[in-house]
This record gives C-alpha cells, structure tokens and sequence, in this order.
C-alpha cells in the first residue's frame, strides 16, 4: 500500500473492496488512508482498514473517509489477551452492514456475557496502557515505519493520530509526528 501508483493500476472494473492495515504488522508500514479512500472511490469501491495496532486512541480511519474498520478487540483493546473478540465499525447504513449483521444474528457471533466483562475489565486499563506503550515508543531511538530512512530524516507519521489531551473534549484530536 505504500506504491499509489501500484494501487491505482491493480484496481480493476471488478473492484469493490480494498482492505488495508496500517500501520502494518510486523512492519509498521503506514499507508495514506487519503489517498486510498481518494483511489477507490474513483473506482467505486469501498474501503476498509484493520486498525488493531493503532487501536481507536491513535488513528481514526473513519474521519479519514474509510467505510470500515476493524478492529482485533483480542489485542490492545481487552488488554489481556483472554478473550476472542473483534469489532468491524461501519461509516453508513448499508446493505454491508445488513449482510454483516444477518450473519452476526443467525449465526450467533457474539461475545458471551463473560468475555463482555473481561474486555470491559481490559478497556479499564487502556488509556494507562497506550500511554506507557507511547512514551516507551518515543524514548526508542529505533522507532519508524520501515518505509522511512531512519538516519536522514525524522520520523513521522502522516496520518491523523489521536493523542489524549485531558484539556479537550474526548473526540478532538490533531496531527501529530509520531
């Protein structure tokens, strides 16, 4: 996803989703979610965007114009890891999100009360958890997508992180280098 221009030339006629991750995992690559959302509406097509690693705290697909994210509650989010849960977010009403919950209700894929709690008990320790994992991230001299020369210039992320700032509303967020 770092090659627009790659991107653009894979999209096809047939073309109705694109799914990306950014940042990626193991590598940390980050993808323009702009321009991807800008590429695929040209073509009509939707976009979706596994944002498990920068969780809802740092990143917000859905402001940059992605239809759907998701998200692998399992990780970040429950903070533990003892549960197997994840969440898929939609920007619209739509038939996706019918089809979607057609089969989350016929098929009965829901959490149980039980892994409701422990992931609620996890969500208690987020935010004290998000920040130690930023300041550590920030104290790492080694710390940058692998797209990015680490050595001639400095490091930055260019997507609209969301950084807590206690002297905000809760949903504000502003642009930051990482």
């Amino acid at each position: 996803m770092q090659d627009l221009a790659t991107l653009e030339r894979a999209i096809t006629p047939a073309t109705r989703l694109i799914w990306t991750e950014t940042p990626s995992n193991p590598l940390l690559n980050v993808t323009d979610l702009r321009a991807v959302v800008g590429l695929a509406k040209k073509a009509g097509a939707m976009v979706a965007c596994d944002n498990t690693w920068a969780t809802p705290l740092f990143q917000l697909p859905l402001q940059l114009g992605v239809d759907v994210v998701m998200h692998s509650v399992t990780k970040y989010l429950s903070g533990h890891s003892d549960v197997t849960v994840g969440a898929l977010i939609f920007k619209d009403k739509g038939p996706w999100l019918e089809k979607i919950g057609g089969i989350q209700r016929e098929g009965g894929a829901v959490p149980s009360p039980f892994e409701c709690w422990l992931t609620l008990r996890g969500l208690q320790t987020f935010l004290t958890a998000s920040a130690r994992m930023r300041k550590t991230r920030n104290a790492s001299p080694n710390f940058c997508p692998r797209s990015q020369n680490r050595r001639s210039k400095p490091c930055t992320i260019p997507v609209c992180l969301r950084i807590p700032d206690t002297s905000s509303p809760p949903r504000k967020c502003r642009a930051s280098a990482a």
